[in-house]
């Protein structure tokens, strides 16, 4: 999310990535490959996409569950489909599943473990966004508009 606010910020002058890399990871003492900071960066627009599907709350139960990986080495389409089944089951298996098991989980992780935006994302994030730190991550409206504003390219 942080390289997303710095590739939107015209003012900064970073167009791609590599920009970012150049300006504050090369000439540092980090060990970080290039190839693993864009890799880094690519699982976490598959995170952004689920999480503007299911809410923070399915990013919790992919952690608890020690499937980062699943995500880091799926195709990013996958991540886009499985956002969008969330976001609009249909009535395919995949489609029932989710609305019989999937959302209901994610429903009662939002009554049980209330999580704020602010917990989980950058405050100077959210103030460039206008969202208030305060802001209930089971408030699906907002944490889609949030994570659509991920460029994902």
């Amino acid at each position: 999310m942080k390289c997303k606010s710095m590739l939107d910020n015209n003012k900064q002058g970073y167009k791609t990535l590599s920009h970012i890399w150049a300006a504050y990871i090369q000439h540092s003492k980090s060990t970080l490959t290039s190839r693993r900071f864009y890799d880094m960066c690519a699982s976490g627009c598959k995170y952004a996409r689920l999480a503007a599907g299911g809410s923070i709350y399915l990013l919790m139960v992919i952690a608890a569950q020690n499937q980062r990986w699943i995500v880091g080495r799926a195709d990013s389409n996958l991540a886009t489909d499985v956002g969008n089944l969330l976001r609009w089951p249909d009535d395919s298996a995949a489609g029932k599943a989710a609305m019989q098991t999937i959302i209901p989980m994610v429903a009662f992780l939002a009554r049980t473990c209330p999580v704020a935006l602010g917990q989980v994302l950058h405050e100077s994030l959210l103030q460039g966004l206008k969202v208030p730190p305060d802001t209930s991550c089971s408030h699906l409206d907002v944490v889609d508009a949030v994570f659509e504003r991920i460029r994902f390219k």
